[in-house]
């Protein structure tokens, strides 16, 4: 299929087609509150169906060139997927209760576990989404998840977990006071470490996961392309953010100078820290989805992205006031206007889909045969 002679397309390109979302506060409403009486009624075991609810809901409201998505998935295998998830967590746990060494295996099970979900997950929701009856596919191998996983990931998370079964096993075994303080500046040290290390692997973690992620991606038999080297996604992703950071800290830093001053001082730093956490946790989907949305080409065409950052976190810090003055009541409105916002942001040049059409009824479906029993595990990254 990649071997298409692309000549034609090419010479005939169409314009830039905006993305569309219909979604509504209210519908949305009505469904996002039934799905958690349900969920709770069954004590999570309709968690499945509401996540299907809510998928089939966003992808219908979601449309390009006049045609909305899909999303066709059943509910039993991510109720089989999450289960397994839960045994799992369960063996971390709850497991000291009856030895501590059911502690370990239940931290090294759920760690080794990661690449798994990850990839699993991936392929299903690839497999389960449709536009125009052309269903998507991930074809990311688990090799290829747990060689990105061990070479970046594997041993910060196991020492953070190490860490924190010393302490608790020490303090249970011991009492002392003085020896769980060592203990827990020994296990605030190695995480302080762990994040360094996190730090200096940042740009190469992000450039690999990305990769992995939008080169294994099919629409049809069309692969899409994502123009993604270190160089590309330091300048466009770590830098810019490593940048915002440090301006933030140094901000934290200056205030935590003048917290002597009664209130106004306390009441500056507080609300600088966690305005400054809140902006942090924006700017990452903020500039993935940015540079993902301005480098994919798919079947010759080129994607753009309008996201503006002003206007992207203007809505997430108000979305965290309405989410927080409502109670959580007002979670759906939150939920749809960042969503309509990043999803009208996206423009793609596309052509006709027809021809795509024809090659789909051609190819072979293998990739969505062997996603029966996946687990389903989101991984957003610059969708």
């Amino acid at each position: 299929m990649e071997n298409t002679d692309l000549a034609e397309v090419v010479q005939h390109p169409r314009k830039m087609e905006s993305f569309q979302f219909t979604g509504e506060t209210g519908e949305y409403f009505r469904i996002w509150i039934v799905n958690i009486f349900l969920s709770i009624f069954t004590l999570g075991i309709y968690s499945a169906w509401a996540k299907i609810r809510n998928k089939k809901y966003f992808y219908a409201n979601t449309k390009f060139n006049g045609s909305n998505f899909d999303y066709h998935a059943k509910p039993i295998p991510i109720l089989k997927g999450r289960i397994i998830a839960a045994v799992l967590f369960a063996t971390y746990a709850f497991g000291p209760q009856f030895h501590p060494v059911f502690h370990v295996i239940g931290a090294v099970l759920l760690a080794a576990a990661i690449p798994f979900f990850i990839n699993k997950g991936l392929k299903f929701n690839a497999g389960m989404s449709s536009y125009k009856n052309i269903r998507f596919h991930f074809r990311g191998t688990l090799k290829e998840a747990y060689q990105i996983y061990f070479r970046y990931l594997f041993l910060p998370i196991i020492a953070n977990i190490a860490s924190a079964f010393i302490l608790l096993y020490q303090f249970i075994q011991t009492g002392s006071n003085d020896q769980v303080g060592t203990l827990a500046a020994a296990t605030v040290a190695l995480s302080a470490l762990s994040g360094l290390v996190y730090l200096f692997v940042f740009n190469r973690l992000t450039t690999a996961v990305l990769n992995y992620v939008y080169n294994n991606l099919y629409y049809g038999g069309q692969k899409v392309k994502l123009k993604a080297d270190k160089e590309v996604v330091w300048n466009n992703i770590t830098k810019p953010y490593l940048k915002y950071g440090a301006k933030w800290v140094l901000a934290i830093f200056l205030l935590a100078l003048t917290i002597f001053i009664p209130v106004i001082g306390v009441l500056a730093f507080t609300v600088t820290l966690y305005t400054g956490i809140i902006y942090m946790s924006l700017k990452i989907p903020f500039l993935t989805t940015d540079f993902v949305w301005n480098n994919l080409e798919f079947y010759g065409s080129k994607s753009e992205s309008k996201l503006e950052w002003k206007k992207f976190s203007g809505i997430g810090i108000g979305n965290v006031f309405l989410v927080g003055l409502g109670f959580g009541l007002l979670y759906p409105m939150a939920k749809i206007r960042m969503l309509k916002y990043k999803i009208e942001s996206k423009n793609l040049q596309l052509f006709s889909v027809e021809e795509l059409i024809a090659q789909d009824q051609q190819a072979p479906h293998a990739v969505t045969d062997e996603i029966s029993d996946a687990f389903d595990f989101d991984l957003s990254i610059g969708f």
